[in-house]
């Protein structure tokens, strides 16, 4: 435990020696920490919540293609 203060205490002095490198260190962890909150935020909307009705399984997804138009001459 005590080594492990005195290890805290050092790395607090090397940071207040270099504030620049301290405030890129934090505004790196903090981007960094953002990041990984939004990506599991869109993950967990998409993929592990379930669906908001009864019977999911049932979905079906419809759609239309229209035919390619041809712009031949005629």
């Amino acid at each position: 435990m005590l080594n492990w203060m005195a290890d805290l205490r050092y790395g607090f002095r090397a940071l207040r020696r270099s504030p620049g490198f301290a405030l890129g260190a934090i505004l790196v962890l903090a981007l960094a920490s953002a990041r990984n909150t939004a990506i599991f935020s869109l993950v967990n909307a998409a993929l592990l919540r379930p669906l908001p009705y009864e019977e999911p399984s049932r979905l079906v997804q419809l759609w239309h293609i229209p035919p390619a138009k041809s712009f031949l001459p005629v």
